[in-house]
């Protein structure tokens, strides 16, 4: 049943999102700058480029995905109720969408970074660490 707007909800809602908006384009700016700034320097090995270049996409991945897991599921319990919209489901499936947050955010460091991926390959087929690696997860002793 729709019983009109809230206004001060909406506009306190509006002022929130410009605010996420604003710090996504920032976060925009300062991506664009730091792939101009990789591409410029020829000052950079191979092998020190490429970690920075992982580095960055874990790092873009990794400010995307609180908008998935957080951002989303919090913000639609806010909407939803200045919309009219009940829906008994919706509480049911929030949490677990704010609990993987912290697992995706591991998960897409290992799989983007390939130092810290062999490191835990290694680990886990117990074949010890490598004397090339300069990461640490868990000492065996």
């Amino acid at each position: 049943m729709f019983d009109g707007f809230h206004w001060n909800d909406i506009i306190a809602f509006t002022i929130l999102a410009n605010l996420v908006n604003l710090a996504h384009a920032f976060m925009a700016y300062a991506s664009f700058n730091i792939v101009r700034h990789l591409r410029k320097n020829p000052s950079l090995s191979d092998r020190s480029r490429r970690q920075r270049v992982q580095l960055f996409r874990a790092l873009v991945l990794q400010a995307l995905t609180p908008f998935v897991t957080s951002y989303s599921p919090i913000g639609l319990s806010g909407v939803l109720p200045i919309l009219g919209v009940q829906h008994p489901l919706y509480a049911v499936v929030t949490p677990p969408f704010l609990c993987f947050h912290q697992v995706f955010d591991d998960v897409i460091m290992i799989a983007t970074v390939s130092q810290f991926r062999n490191t835990v390959v290694d680990w886990v087929m117990c074949r010890g660490f490598t004397k090339g690696s300069r990461v640490v997860l868990i000492d065996k002793e």
